[in-house]
């Protein structure tokens, strides 16, 4: 029984008083200084994941151009060599029999030459209508 009496006592001491609920002015401005300054920070934030999501798509796209021209040297360098040997005149007449081509004879040749027009005269001398 003892007991129960130092319980009722723990209870008397606690006050029963009436809570207060009204808007505190401080704390709200607390409240939304730090959630401007997170709204910042998550924008500052955002920003700097795309600067360097762009970068590095724009490294990938580096990349892959510059492996593309290296492959289109390479195939530069084939054709070059397989256009040297194409026009290699062993070739050029071995195709040639091949097609029963015959080269002409220098009787049946014709050279054409290439006639140059004089400047028209100065627009004094042209009549016009």
């Amino acid at each position: 029984m003892r007991h129960a009496g130092f319980e009722f006592a723990v209870r008397r001491d606690v006050r029963n008083t009436t809570i207060v609920r009204e808007v505190d002015r401080e704390r709200q401005g607390r409240l939304g200084r730090a959630a401007l300054i997170g709204g910042l920070f998550v924008a500052l934030l955002t920003f700097n994941v795309h600067q360097h999501d762009t970068a590095r798509a724009l490294t990938t796209a580096r990349e892959e151009i510059l492996a593309d021209q290296k492959r289109e040297e390479v195939r530069r360098q084939h054709l070059e060599v397989e256009v040297s040997t194409q026009a290699s005149p062993a070739i050029v007449a071995a195709r040639a029999k091949q097609l029963h081509m015959v080269a002409p004879r220098p009787e049946s040749s014709v050279v054409i030459e290439r006639v140059t027009s004089s400047p028209p005269p100065a627009r004094s001398v042209v009549a016009s209508r």
